[in-house]
């Protein structure tokens, strides 16, 4: 079945009024809903075994890049290697080859699969992604500043942070063949 995206509708999702458009993607087997917000480099939100749930923290993402939150029909009734597979099915739809994912304790599982089932998904590791966000948080007030009520956020402090430390050692672990 080709796929086709249905037109959004706007949906207002957090808790300071961040504006996400609601799309469906058609695949094989149904549709899943995808809500998306601002731009740049595409980050994939997983959901948990309960479904999505936007939370001021999406707004803040959407800040720095575009986020795109999955909600899979029934997800805490499908199997891990089932919700993977609906996971890349979106991100082809959406001609999404490159991505960073973030998931919950509860879709920690599902982020592995997809790694495992397509390793080239993601650019970079997610401790990189983790601490280049942190970085950009950090280094701009806009960012740190709610659109909601104007407080400021304090810096991230990264001084014990060893994200980059162990992004070096996993691609340095990794198989040849992953690192090319």
């Amino acid at each position: 079945m080709t796929s086709e995206l249905q037109m959004p509708a706007e949906v207002t999702g957090t808790a300071t009024g961040m504006t996400f458009e609601e799309s469906s993607v058609v695949l094989k087997n149904g549709s899943e809903r995808v809500l998306q917000a601002g731009q740049g480099e595409p980050l994939v939100l997983l959901p948990g075994s309960d479904g999505l749930h936007l939370s001021r923290g999406h707004e803040l993402l959407a800040r720095m890049c575009h986020v795109i939150a999955l909600d899979i029909l029934g997800a805490g009734q499908r199997s891990t290697q089932e919700k993977a597979g609906i996971v890349l099915d979106v991100l082809d739809r959406q001609a999404l080859e490159h991505v960073s994912l973030l998931s919950s304790a509860l879709a920690a599982a599902e982020a592995v699969e997809i790694s495992r089932q397509r390793p080239d998904t993601s650019e970079r590791l997610s401790q990189e992604g983790y601490w280049q966000a942190c970085q950009a948080f950090t280094a701009s007030l806009e960012r740190r500043t709610c659109s909601g009520c104007g407080h400021v956020h304090p810096e991230v402090d990264l001084s014990e942070i060893r994200w980059q430390e162990i992004a070096a050692q996993l691609r340095a672990s990794a198989p040849a063949n992953a690192r090319e």
